[in-house]
């Protein structure tokens, strides 16, 4: 980034481009060495890689909770934890620290009861409200929905899935209020089930 500041400030010296927050000045190129790491499951990569983005920008937020999501994807769950506590003391509402908890907790065979949190995260499970909730969602939807389309809308951004995407299609499968074509995830169709006239 330092190298594309300095090109833009000569061809354009009249406007000279200054970042506008610390999070700005990560190197263009930050993301594709991430991307490959993620890509070739290059865990203790990632550590490595973000603690030297930390180095270079300690103060930035993003930064810091990057290095606790590098230390679950390593599944080092107890540094991940040790780590993102403070962090979430601090920040009790960034929700990208408190799903990177949640993930160290699991990881460890423990659950969300096992920690002590400024503010708890809503964990979404498989059970009769979410069922409720999709039945809600699909009713005045004339054309059927694949279970991605339900994620994405009615589920995502509501708090931490803590299911998969197969066992809500599951579910729906043997709830009788639904009537559902399974073609897999993408090509399933679900709607509920009309009475006949």
């Amino acid at each position: 980034m330092d190298n594309f500041i300095d090109e833009f400030n000569k061809f354009n010296a009249s406007k000279p481009y200054i970042p506008a927050s610390p999070d700005e000045v990560y190197d263009y190129e930050d993301w594709e060495i991430e991307y490959e790491l993620i890509e070739h499951e290059d865990w203790n990569g990632l550590i490595l890689y973000r603690l030297s983005v930390l180095r270079r920008h300690p103060d930035s937020l993003e930064a810091k909770s990057g290095l606790g999501d590098a230390y679950v994807r390593a599944s080092e769950y107890q540094k991940a934890l040790d780590y993102l506590e403070p962090l979430h003391r601090e920040h009790p509402d960034i929700i990208d620290i408190q799903w990177n908890i949640l993930e160290a907790l699991f990881g460890l065979g423990k659950n969300e009861n096992d920690f002590d949190w400024v503010e708890k995260p809503v964990i979404l499970r498989i059970n009769e409200t979410l069922l409720d909730q999709c039945y809600e969602y699909l009713c005045p939807k004339r054309k059927p929905r694949s279970v991605i389309d339900i994620c994405n809308k009615l589920i995502l951004g509501g708090g931490y899935q803590d299911f998969q995407e197969e066992e809500l299609l599951l579910a729906l499968k043997y709830d009788k209020r639904f009537k559902v074509e399974d073609k897999g995830l993408f090509g399933s169709e679900i709607s509920v089930r009309r009475e006949s006239r």
